[in-house]
């Protein structure tokens, strides 16, 4: 991948959040898995995190193809929770049911 793409790193992400670096290492690495559009990360450098006190490593990659990632993931999200809210609705009437038979 060419560098002048490499536009964002793990900490940028980690500070701008305000959440752990690791939390932010995590999601990369799920995005890196996918199998259709999967981001790309070089490895960086090593970083000793103050928070923790441990040497972490830091990613880069492309801010655009993260952007795309966490838009899928929430798309794919929301229609999990659209799948779950109806069955939620699906097992209460059957709890109900159950119970005015007893």
């Amino acid at each position: 991948m060419d560098s002048s793409k490499l536009n964002c790193s793990s900490t940028k992400v980690s500070s701008s959040m305000g959440i752990p670096h690791s939390a932010v290492v995590n999601k990369l690495k799920k995005y890196a898995r996918y199998k259709d559009t999967p981001l790309q990360l070089i490895r960086f450098s090593n970083w000793n995190n103050p928070e923790t006190g441990k040497n972490e490593i830091v990613y880069q990659f492309n801010e655009s193809a993260y952007d795309k990632c966490v838009k899928k993931e929430l798309k794919a999200t929301l229609k999990y929770k659209a799948i779950q809210r109806e069955q939620g609705k699906k097992n209460i009437k059957l709890a109900h049911k159950a119970i005015a038979k007893k």
